[in-house]
């Protein structure tokens, strides 16, 4: 726990999870939800905590009105910045507009990563086509 400590050191109700052959912790960190995960010697591998639109770094809010256009339609959910050891940081969450959601990762640079329509939405509208 001294790996943990040492980078989260004003974290608050941890929690803490056997995961494989790695320990996951789930905090509060300056009023913020954390979850961490540390390999068996204590070393930092990953983290991720859930985010706002209005905490985008300003490339990725760029990115968003770029590839969405105008935002009035869409919500955003699920918002996680996500950091890896040895990568630089990204950020994944959900744009839905009306019956489509799309899982959407763009980098820390403001580069799409991933962009595409979530399966399950696809497989719901065909049900519904195929009921009528």
């Amino acid at each position: 726990q001294s790996g943990f400590m040492s980078k989260y050191d004003k974290a608050e109700k941890v929690q803490w999870e056997m995961d494989y052959d790695n320990y996951s912790a789930d905090f509060i960190q300056n009023k913020i939800e954390i979850t961490a995960v540390f390999d068996k010697d204590g070393t930092w591998l990953w983290s991720r905590r859930f985010m706002k639109v209005s905490e985008l770094p300003g490339l990725v809010k760029e990115t968003i009105l770029k590839e969405f256009g105008e935002l009035k339609g869409y919500t955003f959910d699920n918002i996680l910045k996500i950091e890896e050891t040895g990568k630089d940081p990204f950020y994944e969450f959900d744009a839905v507009k009306g019956s489509k959601t799309y899982d959407v990762i763009i980098s820390e640079m403001g580069d799409i990563v991933k962009r595409d329509e979530k399966k399950e939405d696809k497989e719901e509208r065909k049900e519904k086509k195929e009921k009528k």
